[in-house]
């Protein structure tokens, strides 16, 4: 028994020996006709992140996956069948991880083929969304006038929503702007102004182009401005006495300063509209001057101040213009010829001071006709007009400016006496002859030309 018994062991042993044997010679043959090969697919990698995760660096986006496994299970791997993904959901405080990148089949592959990540894990830098308000600040600069306070400031909005970040939402103080009311007096002073974000360091903050949103990011400033009744700004009125010299104008009469502050019952602030000055003499006067004056107010009101009032007198010659009847002079004309000039005389028109122009005449001025260029025939000729020269008087304009003058040649005649009318004068003619030529030549005819014999 013991022997059958051997038998049969040693017969499964060899049995299970031929087996495995079978089995690596089929596996061996298998790995010959179906090698083990590589192949590398690059995949992007999809980051997958709860609302409020936001990531402030830029991790890695694409991922190389090295496929190993025989080849023609390689060759039939299908690269969209796999998804690269970097899971943040796990994460939950702020600040710098390093996180493996996964790769999931999305549908079923072979069991021989496994897979090798280049790079594994990447670095990420998260921190949690959050929204908080902090206060707006507003700050008032300038000066009101004396006859105006500063009243209530509204503010809208109070405050302002930020939105960004945890780490830096944190990091905020206030939101700033400055609004200025100088020489303000209006009853209302409204302005919408952009706002500057401040942190804690008081330093100020982008709002442009970053990870915090602000929500608004402008405020509306109201203030009430109001009017003091016992105190008013009166225009000051210039009083002139007398007229400036002859010839001259008054061009203005302002007072410096223009305006006084003045304090009262308002019931005579009502019905004060301007503050006069007292008179001042302008007779004579023939050139700007700056001279003192005082100012007297009614019985309840002074003023507030003590400094001097000068009155600015403008005074100007009076400029005008006068028309002048001029005769007309040609000159440089040469003596073998003859001018035609159809106008004997022009009119002129100066411009200067109005004193000046009163004592000025026709024979003050020459207005000449250039003809020393000119030729037979009909010439253009322009004027030449020229005033007395005194300061301040011009040649406004001449009438005609331009003159169509016509030149000729002058020709003096030398016609003799025909030939057939010469005669022999016989000796005893002499004496008739020698009367003849005691007649004067005038009785001559023009045409003819006298010869002595």
């Amino acid at each position: 028994m013991g022997r059958i018994f051997r038998a049969i062991i040693s017969n499964v042993t060899s049995l299970l020996l031929a087996l495995i044997l079978a089995i690596i010679i089929w596996a061996a043959a298998v790995r010959e006709a179906n090698p083990d090969g590589e192949r590398i697919v690059r995949l992007p990698i999809n980051i997958v992140a709860p609302d409020d995760v936001i990531l402030l660096n830029t991790p890695a986006e694409r991922v190389d996956v090295t496929f190993t496994g025989p080849q023609n299970s390689l060759e039939a791997l299908d690269p969209l069948s796999f998804e690269a993904v970097l899971d943040l959901s796990t994460l939950t405080t702020a600040g710098r991880e390093t996180v493996s990148i996964q790769v999931n089949p999305t549908s079923p592959i072979d069991d021989n083929i496994s897979l090798d990540l280049n790079p594994p894990q990447t670095v990420v830098d998260i921190d949690f969304e959050t929204t908080r308000t902090i206060p707006v600040i507003v700050t008032i600069q300038g000066n009101l006038p004396p006859t105006h306070s500063q009243g209530e400031v509204v503010v809208t909005p109070e405050e302002i929503e930020v939105t960004g970040p945890q780490s830096r939402v944190n990091e905020l103080k206030d939101a700033r702007t400055t609004i200025f009311l100088t020489n303000s007096t209006q009853q209302t002073f409204e302005e919408t102004r952009r706002l500057t974000i401040y942190n804690r360091d008081d330093e100020p903050v982008g709002t442009s182009g970053g990870t915090l949103v602000f929500n608004p990011i402008q405020a509306t400033i109201l203030v009430e401005i109001i009017e003091n009744e016992s105190i008013a700004d009166m225009t000051i009125q210039v009083e002139l006495e007398g007229l400036p010299a002859p010839g001259y104008r008054l061009l203005s009469a302002t007072a410096e300063p223009r305006s006084i502050l003045v304090q009262g019952p308002p019931e005579l602030l009502d019905n004060l509209r301007v503050v006069a000055t007292n008179p001042v003499p302008i007779t004579g006067l023939n050139a700007s001057s700056r001279i003192p004056v005082t100012i007297e107010l009614p019985e309840g009101i002074e003023r507030l101040d003590n400094n001097p009032i000068v009155a600015n007198i403008g005074i100007d010659r009076i400029m005008t213009t006068g028309v002048f009847t001029v005769p007309t002079n040609p000159v440089g004309l040469s003596p073998e010829l003859t001018a035609t000039i159809p106008i004997t005389q022009m009119r002129v028109t100066l411009f200067g001071p109005l004193d000046t122009l009163d004592a000025i005449s026709a024979d003050d001025i020459r207005a000449e006709l250039p003809l020393n260029d000119v030729r037979e025939g009909t010439n253009i000729i322009v004027p030449i007009v020229s005033p007395p020269t005194i300061e301040g008087v011009e040649v406004r304009s001449f009438i005609p400016s331009i003159v169509n003058v016509i030149i000729t040649r002058t020709v003096t005649q030398t016609d003799e006496l025909p030939e057939s009318s010469w005669r022999t004068v016989p000796t005893d003619g002499l004496h008739q002859l020698r009367v003849a030529n005691t007649l004067p030549i005038a009785v001559l005819p023009r045409r003819y030309k006298l010869f002595r014999l």
